[in-house]
């Protein structure tokens, strides 16, 4: 009995005890609690960061197109012998920068017996004020020709754009009428299958059906791809971007216009400054003026020395071309897309253009979108340096895009020839893709 009676009591004794303990061991520190409180609230934090940057990375990635196959493009200029004669001295080589005014080449006239054998007109003092005066003319002509173009130009892509709605609709209507002629031959064909089973009509009839039903839905793809190319053009039109339709012809010579201005602009400011130059000389050696005036040859403007024709010592014709000058201040970049890309493209939204090899980017505006086929591309890559066709986009429908862009951090450095070839990353702002 009392050995019972001592047991229990050293039972609760050690109850009472580990009691004590565990509610020792329960009570915690109040700093301890908000320390836990603190690292938890900054995991939850970080998770939050993490989702909004995702989103915000997937939503940048569903309103913009990345191209990777630009090439920078420049418009360059050639600079022609004003006279025939000799080069005395040829201070232009390829890559080096010049500066509008800057020499580039002095020209010595032939001698004058040299010249009437081969035909050179009469001295420059006497056909200087002429050729200006005429060249002045022709540029005048030149910018009159351009505005009638112009012109003509707007009134032509209104209607084309009229017409191209009415292709939009007569598309969609193809698109309908072919479902709808599928949908028929395909009941047609399971119900005779189905006909066929029970003996009540012959396999030719089930397989001559099952024939006009794949028939009918290579037209609703035909009905559908010419849809999707009448809805590129009409929005390209919409957006005042020219695709090369019926308005093509124009383009090409407004284009060319465009350059004969350029390059007729670039030969009076050579005539203005040869002209000046001999009229100083002619003051102070009229009689000698003839066999011994020395023509310089100035650059129009500021830019970057492309290509070399001739060299120190060698005797040249007018108007025999000299060298060629690149424009730095007049920069763009061509890429080529697919005809779906070209839908999705924005023309109002700026470009992201980025070199290859450079961090660094900078912002273009769309200057054009213009649909191309195989002609189209061929003589399309004799007027500007275009990208190899990207193979995944061999065998589909293509279009020509033209980003304008600012003059690039480069055109200071020798033997960059203003960017002109280097390959360009452009980023695209799109449209919604809903019901692209």
């Amino acid at each position: 009995m009392f050995k019972a009676t001592f047991k229990s009591s050293g039972s609760e004794t050690a109850a009472s005890t580990n009691q004590s303990n565990y509610e020792l061991s329960s009570s915690i520190p109040w700093y301890r609690t908000w320390h836990r409180f603190l690292i938890g609230g900054a995991c939850l934090s970080l998770g939050l960061l993490a989702v909004v940057a995702g989103g915000a990375s997937v939503a940048y990635r569903l309103t913009h197109m990345r191209v990777d196959s630009g090439l920078i493009n420049g418009r360059t200029v050639r600079i022609q012998a004003p006279i025939d004669g000799t080069i005395q001295d040829f201070y232009a080589r390829p890559g080096a920068p010049v500066k509008a005014g800057q020499m580039l080449a002095m020209l010595e006239p032939l001698p004058p017996a040299e010249a009437v054998n081969q035909l050179t007109p009469p001295p420059v003092d006497q056909t200087a004020p002429v050729q200006l005066s005429s060249a002045r003319q022709t540029l005048d002509l030149l910018t009159q020709q351009l505005q009638e173009l112009e012109l003509q130009y707007q009134a032509l892509r209104k209607t084309t754009v009229t017409i191209a709605e009415e292709n939009v609709d007569y598309s969609d209507a193809e698109v309908t009428a072919a479902i709808a002629q599928e949908s028929a031959a395909r009941n047609k064909y399971e119900r005779f299958s189905a006909l066929l089973e029970a003996g009540a009509v012959s396999e030719q009839e089930v397989e001559e059906l099952r024939a006009a039903w794949q028939s009918s839905q290579a037209d609703v793809k035909q009905a559908r791809s010419e849809q999707t190319i009448a809805t590129v053009t009409a929005d390209a039109l919409n957006q005042q971007t020219p695709l090369q339709t019926g308005i093509k012809d124009l383009q090409f010579r407004q284009q060319q216009l465009l350059q004969d201005i350029q390059d007729q602009t670039a030969h009076i400011s050579t005539l203005e400054s040869t002209f000046q130059t001999q009229q100083v000389q002619l003051d102070h050696s009229p009689a000698s003026y003839v066999n011994t005036s020395i023509v310089p040859i100035a650059a129009p403007f500021d830019g970057v020395i492309h290509s070399t024709e001739h060299d120190t010592g060698e005797q040249v014709n007018r108007p025999t071309t000299l060298m060629s000058l690149l424009d730095c201040s007049d920069l763009w970049v061509e890429t080529l897309v697919s005809v779906e890309q070209a839908r999705r493209i924005d023309a109002t939204q700026p470009v992201r253009v980025q070199l290859a090899g450079d961090n660094e980017t900078f912002v273009g505006e769309v200057e054009f979108i213009n649909a191309v086929n195989a002609g189209n591309l061929t003589r399309a890559r004799s007027e500007a340096l275009l990208p190899a066709i990207p193979a995944n986009l061999v065998g589909q429908p293509l279009a020509r895009v033209r980003v304008r862009i600012p003059p690039l951090p480069v055109q200071n450095e020798a033997h960059q020839f203003c960017g002109v070839g280097q390959s360009a990353e452009l980023t695209f702002g799109t449209h919604s893709l809903i019901g692209s």
